[in-house]
């Protein structure tokens, strides 16, 4: 992978043009489950990346091996 949890989630939010609360509620996750600076690393359990991923409308694969150019 060539880029950590927290930055893909970044690119996808940008992609559909949301925001980390609005990505929180389309998952039903808790305001502030979701970290809104840069961490070092952020590597959530599996069963909030798969909330995320739903919510993305993608599978869990497709988030850990997306291309990374969505990013514009």
């Amino acid at each position: 992978m060539n880029a950590n949890c927290w930055e893909r989630i970044t690119i996808l939010n940008e992609h559909f043009g949301i925001t980390m609360s609005e990505l929180e509620k389309r998952a039903g996750l808790s305001h502030g489950t979701l970290p809104r600076k840069k961490p070092n690393d952020y590597y959530p359990r599996m069963e909030t990346l798969d909330k995320i991923c739903n919510a993305y409308g993608i599978t869990i694969e497709t988030f850990l091996w997306m291309n990374m150019t969505l990013r514009h």
